[in-house]
């Protein structure tokens, strides 16, 4: 018996002590075997109980070891620094009719930053260690900070609670390697930091307010700017230019004595953002300029020859890059000017450029930093252009994009001079030409004038080339537009016409009885635009048309010329039609004709049994005749003798109508979405129905290869066979 099992028995009858021999023999118990089992076993259920109760409480505690060194190693997958910014925002107030000369250069900002650390930062040893988080770097002015962390409270679902660092020890703001501030604690939870933080925002001679924010850490889930006392601030710009922003003029009132007007702006800025910059225009400033600027004109008599070189040294210097693009057709010449002006400052001087060249007019002018342009001056072959900028442009760069448009004299062979453009008062000006050209035009150059000369295609810019669909005939470079010029050679050829459409194949099918003849047609045809097809040749007395073209029902017309127009334009793919691509077109054509004698009524005669004439070339014609069987046929026409068969199948119509039903990417279609009714298809079909030929007679078959506008004829000459008779006497 085991030990542990024989203390629990005796426990079990109460024996907790031995003082003598004497006391434990009149203490002793007897018991039958029956009652000794029972008390066996009862202990020894209580004992593997309490054993299986202490391995399970072992196997929890390792499973729920294992669970959070689990979430740890995710955790520190996911959050390597153990924390995560929730929400960072900036609200930023600006007053520009401050008096004070310190404030009326600094914008403060309200910064708000919430922080959640995952959890007690615990290393491999079990010590607790700490968790370090960012927040500035020590380059950023800022001012005024709280500390707080939020508290679980049972009421009111818990709020956040101002924090000292400098008396809770485990909660610190400290400045590490003379790089960051950042906060540094020992406790999980979430934190929220608010601090001032100040910006400089930088005012230029012409009413331009600018400010920047850069070197943030994280990026902005609300940013908001407010302009303080103005309501004339307007233009604004924003930068990156990815940035969506929104500009809300507003005013409140002060004690109901005065109004306060204010210009807020929202930003929403793409998370890879780390620099913003605002800028705005005050218009109240304008006329201070204006008067600074007289005073200045007023005292110029008396500077001296520093102050006006530095004036010289602070206007700006502007070089342009200008790629030009011609494209010459048989009646004018349309050309895309694309200027880039670089500047070692602002651009905010108007730009006046020259365009030279006879009958030559400006379409358009677009630009993202062009305010407006107007014409400065005209004269002979040339007119000037004033380009005005915005002013709240953010950019030293910008890129203009000129449309023009040159009257040719429409004479087959003429000289033509370029248009050109020529920028004032820029340091340089440099740029290529690229010429292309029409179908029925042919360029050579004439000559050339000044320091340009021809180059590669391959040196014009992407931005010229790089959506055309001509190639280049001739190119040049040049460093300077003075007194330059280029002249062609154009030649325009007189255009012959192509074929708008073509017949693959054209099946003929007839089908006789003795008073009626039932005509099939099948063509399939490549078609470019056309219309109607004609057909000629069809029997007048023609009745009962069914048509369908490209498997949708249709209606032929009758023409002027007595011919069946077929329209073609119907069931088309609209995508390729649009684009002019040659589409594969099936017209099924049907109708009746009488007989103008009953084969019942004579003997023998003749069947005018031509297919129907067109106008086009027919690559493979077919004819098949079904004729009644108790008549002897002869055949005459352009068709020769009949074959045993067709040369070439039978052609099959097409169909360009799709569904527009939309089902998921992995659905699994079956044959009930063959006839799946299409909801989206408002437009009523028209309704069509196609006479079935009946299978009679005896089969002739006619072959033609490659007909070309020739009306082919074909007859059937009939004739009963002679019956003969026996005349037998007695």
């Amino acid at each position: 018996m085991k030990p542990k099992l024989l203390v629990s028995i005796l426990l079990h009858l109460g024996f907790y002590a031995v003082p003598s021999i004497a006391q434990t023999q009149a203490a002793q118990v007897t018991l039958s075997l029956n009652e000794f089992e029972d008390l066996y076993s009862s202990a020894k259920l209580k004992d593997s109980e309490r054993s299986l109760q202490d391995q399970k409480n072992l196997h929890e505690k390792e499973h729920q070891l294992r669970l959070k060194e689990t979430r740890q190693r995710q955790h520190k997958d996911i959050f390597p620094k153990n924390f995560h910014v929730l929400q960072y925002t900036a609200f930023g107030s600006y007053n520009s009719s401050s008096l004070s000369s310190n404030d009326n250069n600094m914008a403060i900002f309200d910064m708000s930053m919430t922080i959640r650390i995952i959890e007690d930062h615990v290393d491999e040893s079990g010590k607790q260690r700490w968790t370090m988080v960012p927040l500035i770097p020590n380059t950023t002015i800022a001012s005024d900070w709280i500390v707080e962390i939020f508290d679980e409270g049972e009421e009111d679902g818990g709020s956040f609670i101002a924090v000292d660092p400098v008396i809770i020890p485990d909660v610190l703001l400290l400045r590490r390697d003379h790089s960051v501030l950042e906060l540094t604690t020992s406790r999980a939870g979430i934190f929220r930091i608010h601090y001032k933080a100040y910006h400089r925002v930088v005012k230029s001679r012409n009413n331009i307010h600018d400010i920047v924010i850069s070197q943030f850490l994280y990026p902005f889930t609300n940013f908001r700017f407010r302009v303080h006392g103005s309501n004339t601030a307007r233009d604004f710009s924003v930068r990156p230019v990815e940035a969506f922003w929104r500009v809300m003029p507003q005013q409140t009132n002060l004690q109901q004595l005065s109004l306060e007007f204010f210009t807020d702006i929202q930003v929403i800025l793409p998370l890879t953002t780390d620099r913003i910059e605002i800028r705005w225009l005050d218009a109240s400033d304008e006329g201070k300029t204006e008067k600074h600027q007289v005073n200045d004109s007023s005292t110029q008599l008396g500077t001296d020859n520093s102050s006006i070189e530095k004036d010289a040294d602070d206007t700006p210097q502007v070089t342009v890059t200008n790629e030009v693009m011609h494209s010459i057709g048989e009646g004018v010449v349309k050309s895309k000017h694309i200027l880039e002006f670089l500047s070692t400052n602002d651009l905010s001087a108007p730009v006046l450029f020259t365009l030279h060249g006879p009958n030559v007019r400006i379409l358009s002018i677009e630009g993202l930093a062009v305010q407006s342009w107007e014409i400065a001056g005209s004269s002979t072959n040339k007119e000037a252009v004033r380009l005005i900028w915005k002013r709240s442009h953010l950019e030293s760069s910008a890129t203009v994009l000129i449309q023009t448009e040159t009257d040719r004299s429409g004479a087959e062979q003429e000289q033509l001079e370029l248009p050109r453009i020529e920028c004032q008062n820029v340091l340089r000006q440099v740029g290529h030409v690229g010429v292309t050209k029409e179908a029925n035009v042919e360029v050579h150059e004439h000559s050339t004038k000044g320091g340009i000369m021809q180059c590669e295609p391959t040196e014009v810019s992407s931005k010229l080339h790089l959506n055309m669909d001509k190639p280049m005939v001739l190119s040049y470079k040049y460093l300077n537009p003075v007194e330059t010029s280029i002249i062609l050679n154009v030649q325009v050829h007189v255009a012959m016409e192509t074929l708008e459409a073509t017949i693959d194949r054209l099946h003929y099918k007839a089908v006789v009885t003795n008073t009626h003849v039932m005509h099939s047609l099948i063509v399939v045809m490549q078609s470019i635009k056309l219309q109607y097809l004609k057909l000629f040749g069809v029997p007048e007395s023609s009745s009962m048309f069914t048509l369908l073209v490209n498997s949708v029902p249709a209606k032929p017309v009758r023409g002027k010329d007595q011919s069946i127009m077929v329209p073609l334009l119907v069931g088309l793919d609209a995508e390729s039609a649009n684009a002019g691509r040659s589409q594969l077109t099936s017209v099924e054509l049907n109708y009746i004709s009488t007989l103008k004698y009953p084969m019942t009524a004579t003997h023998n005669g003749t069947l005018e049994l031509s297919p129907p004439h067109m106008d086009l070339p027919i690559s493979v014609l077919t004819t098949h005749l079904r004729l009644p069987k108790n008549y002897k046929y002869e055949f005459s026409g352009d068709f020769g003798g009949s074959s045993s068969d067709l040369i070439a199948p039978l052609p099959a119509a097409f169909s360009y109508q799709t569904g527009k039903r939309v089902v998921k990417t992995d659905y699994q279609f079956s044959f009930k979405d063959d006839n799946w009714p299409d909801s989206d298809d408002t437009k009523p079909q028209e309704a069509a129905v196609k006479i079935v030929a009946p299978v009679m007679g005896r089969s002739f078959y006619f072959n033609r290869l490659l007909v070309v506008g020739t009306q082919l004829a074909l007859n059937a000459t009939f004739s009963q066979p002679l019956q003969y008779t026996d005349n037998i006497s007695w």
